[in-house]
């Protein structure tokens, strides 16, 4: 078996570039620092979670408030995130993305 170098698609089981999730992000929420993204395959959305060199995939559940939980964790080395005045600015591979 390979190693995973993207992360994983949970409707379709496609890897996704890191590149693909943050250029497409659709919403960000500050509760769960997560956010939602277009799958580039299927097109159904994809939850993750950015952290320092690495991207986190999963899903949101209600239990007494709002959580995020990580089923899946890849390496993204150069990944880092910043608070923004409208935002997270988040750097990949050179790229910035602004997440509203």
């Amino acid at each position: 078996m390979r190693p995973q170098v993207h992360p994983t698609c949970p409707s379709c089981g496609s890897e996704v570039p890191p590149e693909g999730l943050l250029s497409g992000v659709q919403g960000y929420s500050e509760e769960t620092d997560s956010g939602v993204a277009p799958c580039t395959r299927c097109g159904k959305a994809i939850e993750f979670r950015v952290r320092a060199g690495s991207l986190e995939v999963g899903y949101t559940y209600w239990a007494g408030s709002l959580h995020f939980e990580g089923t899946g964790s890849v390496s993204a080395p150069g990944l880092c995130w910043e608070r923004g005045g409208r935002g997270r600015v988040i750097e990949y591979g050179g790229t910035r993305y602004l997440i509203p």
